[in-house]
């Protein structure tokens, strides 16, 4: 008899555990949506926050990714590529539950360079969400381009966008200084690319735009 009873105690202590791992496999993953803006506009030289949703901060045990493999890994210079510099400007802020693009460590979309390397004129970036059990519960993309910083010339006249002078043939020549406004100067250079045979009649030097008294028509009319 007591030995009926232990087997029969034994099955519905089986019957239990099986019940309560088969819930426990049924039970449905929630799915994470984080409900990200697409194709942004962002201006080199600026940082920008991306808030995610507030429901995220009251779930355990979860973990945010990037994923860049969408976006080409391009060689920049000889011990760079182009997702290092996306692990850098790209980041995610678990504290603030943000994602945060600082465009000042990236590239202006499309942007070529004197190597013939040229960005890719957008920038696909994934979200991933995962559980304490590294399931993938959530998914999603982020696109967007990156314009060039503006920059303007001081001491020119404004009418409409066009930034204009004057300068007289008699003039022995102009320089014009060149203000980045925003935009980030540290290890950059100023570059103006120039018509073959006109490289002495306007060029940079420094910071600074120097107008030949040779350029313009030479009838000088």
């Amino acid at each position: 008899m007591n030995r009926f009873l232990a087997l029969t105690a034994f099955a519905a202590l089986l019957l239990s555990v099986v019940t309560s791992c088969k819930k426990q496999i049924e039970e449905p993953v929630e799915t994470i949506h984080f409900q990200l803006p697409q194709n942004l506009n962002l201006v080199y030289g600026e940082t920008y926050k991306i808030n995610l949703p507030e429901n995220l901060k009251n779930l355990d045990a979860l973990s945010l990714s990037l994923d860049f493999s969408q976006t080409p890994n391009l060689a920049i210079g000889s011990a760079s590529r182009l997702h290092d510099k996306l692990i850098a400007g790209i980041t995610v802020d678990a504290e603030k539950n943000q994602i945060i693009i600082n465009t000042t460590l990236l590239y202006p979309s499309g942007a070529p360079s004197i190597s013939g390397l040229r960005i890719p004129d957008n920038y696909n970036i994934t979200v991933i969400a995962k559980s304490s059990d590294d399931a993938q519960i959530g998914k999603e993309s982020l696109n967007f381009k990156i314009a060039p910083g503006k920059i303007a010339i001081k001491g020119l006249e404004k009418k409409d966008e066009l930034p204009y002078s004057y300068m007289l043939y008699s003039d022995k020549g102009a320089s014009f200084e060149l203000d980045a406004l925003a935009t980030p100067t540290a290890g950059t250079n100023w570059y103006m690319p120039t018509a073959s045979g006109n490289e002495n009649m306007v060029k940079i030097e420094g910071s600074r735009i120097l107008i030949s008294n040779s350029a313009g028509d030479p009838a000088q009319k």
